[in-house]
């Protein structure tokens, strides 16, 4: 665990951090959100478009649509097969299902998809160039994190050389946390001026993702052997995600570039 000790933070280095939040007029660069990562991810699942999907093993599927006026084709119930083909990154996908006659085959888009402790919740369902909200409703749809190409993790920042990207967070660290951030001791003020003291956020700690507000991270990576402590990078900043003794979460801290320097962390205490 970081604790609050004199940590020496370098000018240069901290100008070079505010650079890279400030250079796209402010803002930190926003990460895409990756969904499922194949056909057996929707196993088990019921999703709702305007019809109803009801996944089964196999690439098994039952669909049904009873509602007046849809854009989709009529059915009290039939089944049929389907399968789902994610994007190189997985932020989009394309869902082909083959159904028996009258229905046929219908295929969908899948984009803009929301994740919660590492499963998809919801997204829009793009059938004959028309946008449908679609919900998970029944079952557990996990997302694969973003890759961004080989050996990156979510935004484009690739490994260096003492990384290397981390296994799953355990389930006891999982879950909603409303954190106060506190920052470092050393070169008081300056942490301020990224991340004001005091600052409270809602972090959602899924199994692969940190969510942060309404933007969610991916792919954590390991730095220097530390296999508690799973790093999620967001452009020129990192959050820290550390593991307590007794297995749930620690804290999160909060910093530049390889770490360095070191803002402070969010925490539940003083």
């Amino acid at each position: 665990m970081k604790k609050f000790l004199l940590r020496l933070l370098s000018f240069a280095a901290l100008g070079a951090l505010m650079l890279g939040l400030t250079g796209c007029g402010g803002s930190i660069a926003i990460n895409y959100v990756a969904g499922p990562g194949g056909t057996g991810s929707f196993s088990g699942t019921t999703v709702t478009i305007n019809p109803t999907l009801q996944f089964g093993a196999g690439g098994a599927v039952t669909y049904t649509n009873t509602e007046s006026g849809s854009s989709f084709p009529a059915s009290a119930g039939v089944t049929g097969t389907y399968t789902y083909t994610p994007s190189s990154d997985a932020t989009t996908g394309t869902l082909a299902v083959t159904l028996p006659a009258p229905v046929g085959a219908i295929e969908f888009t899948l984009r803009n998809f929301a994740v919660r402790n590492g499963n998809v919740t919801s997204f829009d369902a793009v059938y004959q160039g028309r946008a449908f909200a679609a919900s998970v409703t029944t079952g557990t749809l996990p997302a694969k994190p973003a890759s961004f190409g080989s050996g990156s993790p979510s935004g484009g920042n690739s490994l260096a050389a003492n990384e290397a990207l981390a296994a799953a967070i355990p389930a006891t660290m999982q879950g909603s946390y409303q954190l106060s951030f506190f920052k470092a001791t050393f070169g008081e003020g300056m942490g301020s001026t990224l991340i004001p003291d005091g600052d409270t956020k809602t972090f959602v700690v899924g199994a692969s993702t940190l969510t942060v507000g309404d933007k969610t991270l991916g792919n954590p990576v390991f730095r220097n052997n530390n296999a508690k402590e799973w790093i999620f990078k967001d452009g020129s900043i990192e959050y820290e995600v550390s593991i307590a003794v007794a297995g749930g979460l620690n804290e999160i801290n909060v910093g530049g570039t390889g770490g360095s320097p070191w803002l402070g962390q969010y925490n539940t205490r003083r």
